[in-house]
């Protein structure tokens, strides 16, 4: 696990980078300042879903002891958590919820952009990509199939797709076929 912050950081700066260069691009090209904010929405998807996958999968040993577990009542350790007494542990569950904020902020985003913003295309994504990466460790032996992880993840997505959609609605109330100007 010591090797995941370097990368991660790695990964950040990266993504500033592009971002950057879309940015300097597009304004060179005169490109309109929906499409630049596109791609760099695109960018920052792109480099977090790398991310995701260097977290969950790559960064783990394949010999963990819990390999090929499966776990398929939902908070049941949770609950073992709670009886134990063993509040130190709650962390992975927090951490699988923050975990998947950042994409749902991100696809709540993207989604408007293409005016194609519904639960239903939120919530297709969402399990999109977590029920692959849930597969991914368990075939892989790099973790378990676990229903609570899945169910954290996906809490943590639509927080952020909530919490996207209400900023988004609060201050730039421009959504309804207006597109913001940045011709400065």
């Amino acid at each position: 696990m010591r090797v995941v912050l370097p990368v991660l950081l790695v990964l950040f700066v990266l993504m500033l980078a592009a971002s950057g260069m879309i940015l300097i691009v597009g304004k060179a090209k005169r490109l309109p300042a929906s499409r630049i904010l596109f791609a760099v929405l695109i960018c920052w998807l792109a480099v977090y879903l790398i991310a995701l996958v260097y977290v969950t999968i790559l960064s783990r040993s394949s010999n963990d002891a819990a390999v090929s577990a499966v776990n398929l009542i939902p908070f049941r350790e949770l609950l073992s958590i709670f009886r134990q007494r063993r509040y130190v542990d709650l962390e992975l569950y927090l951490f699988n919820v923050i975990m998947y904020l950042p994409e749902g902020v991100l696809i709540c985003c993207i989604l408007n952009h293409l005016k194609k913003n519904s639960w239903r295309s939120a919530v297709a994504i969402c399990f999109g990509t977590i029920l692959p990466i849930e597969l991914a460790q368990a075939l892989a032996g790099r973790g378990i199939f676990d229903i609570d992880d899945i169910l954290c993840n996906a809490i943590g997505f639509l927080l952020g797709y909530l919490l996207a959609k209400v900023i988004a609605s609060r201050f730039f109330p421009f959504n309804r076929g207006q597109r913001p100007h940045l011709n400065s």
